[in-house]
């Protein structure tokens, strides 16, 4: 029984809000909604939270072709966070 019971805690995660990257916390960009956290300007993350390396935490991306483009992160979606099956 103490087998199952500490092999059921190791699967627990721990989820806590951290501040939404692509709207900053506002949940809204520009005069819409925003679509990663859908308006509380947060996302929940497992914890201990992880910034996404692919774009240092800022939820964009930065396209170089005729100009500079920003658009979402691919990795962590725009929230800049990484859940612990991603990191």
């Amino acid at each position: 029984m103490r087998q199952v019971t500490s092999a059921v805690m190791q699967t627990l995660l721990y989820y806590a809000p951290e501040t939404c990257a692509w709207c900053s916390g506002i949940g809204y960009v520009g005069e819409g909604l925003c679509t990663t956290c859908n308006g509380p300007g947060y996302v929940l993350t497992s914890q201990p939270g992880l910034h996404c390396a692919g774009c240092d935490g800022s939820g964009r991306s930065f396209e170089q072709s005729d100009s500079l483009t920003v658009t979402r992160c691919v990795i962590c979606e725009g929230s800049g966070w990484l859940t612990r099956n991603q990191g």
